[in-house]
């Protein structure tokens, strides 16, 4: 395993063991990440860093160019794959490699992850996310859009859900559909709601 104290790993903030995690005051159980990282999911009693170290390299990647980030990448997927080794049912870990697939292009294996997740934990959001973003992805837009209208019942506040299902009627051409989820993500994250607004003009 690489030295967690190199440089690279100084550009986040490092999940503990006293991160918040599901089943707390956070409903969709994320750990404590930059933005950016695609709200990764902590791992609860995790056997000793092989998960958290996955999820740090995950954020790091989520950062870097092509060569860096595809190096996190596949250093993240060892870590996880080790602790899906030592804690085969953990659902924090399939979601996180849902997210990490996704980010890499390799959607039909973040929906099989995903799908790991849902069957392990059926009413966290994230996971149906992850599933949804890869359906869109794969152009299964009927199935995307199913799965991101659960992230949203699970959780009506999730921004990075209604931006996603957005994107997903867009691509089904249903314009109204996604304008309203484009108005409901102007209070929520307008960050987002401008980057799909820019979609619905393209």
């Amino acid at each position: 395993m690489v030295d967690k104290s190199a440089t690279w790993f100084g550009a986040i903030k490092p999940m503990t063991s006293n991160t918040r995690v599901a089943g707390s005051d956070n409903p969709r159980g994320l750990a404590e990440a930059p933005a950016s990282s695609d709200h990764l999911e902590e791992v609860k009693d995790e056997p000793k860093g092989f998960s958290y170290y996955g999820a740090d390299l995950l954020c790091v990647a989520a950062f870097g160019g092509s060569a860096s980030g595809l190096a996190r990448y596949a250093e993240a997927l060892e870590a996880f794959r080790q602790a899906l080794r030592l804690r085969p049912n953990d659902v924090a870990t399939y979601s996180n490699l849902a997210s990490m697939y996704n980010n890499m292009g390799r959607h039909a294996e973040a929906a099989e992850a995903a799908r790991q997740a849902i069957r392990l934990k059926p009413d966290l959001p994230n996971p149906r996310r992850h599933l949804g973003y890869a359906y869109l992805k794969m152009g299964r837009y009927a199935e995307a859009i199913a799965s991101l209208k659960e992230a949203i019942r699970l959780d009506p506040a999730y921004a990075e859900a209604h931006h996603n299902l957005g994107l997903a009627y867009l691509a089904s051409h249903n314009r109204s559909a996604a304008l309203k989820h484009y108005r409901i993500l102007r209070s929520l994250n307008p960050d987002l709601a401008n980057q799909l607004e820019r979609e619905m003009n393209e």
